[in-house]
């Protein structure tokens, strides 16, 4: 992996590797990707109408996975 160079306060280099700092924007990357797939599902999910949704067995579910905010599972 590359490394690259970060001047630390004291104004020596530190070596780090490029994965300390990808790492952690990717895992945000993948968060906000799926907070933004569940708002969408829901989104369409609240299109049905009533008779539409009562025609699915867990009907239950689908009102209550719509009135759910993105950020919860």
């Amino acid at each position: 992996m590359t490394d690259i160079a970060l001047i630390g306060r004291n104004g020596s280099y530190d070596k780090r590797p490029l994965s300390l700092i990808v790492a952690p924007a990717k895992t945000a990357f993948e968060v906000l990707h799926e907070w933004r797939r569940r708002y969408r599902t829901r989104q369409e999910l609240a299109l049905f109408s009533y008779h539409e949704r009562n025609d699915v067995p867990f009907a239950g579910d689908v009102d209550a996975e719509i009135t759910k905010p993105f950020w919860k599972k």
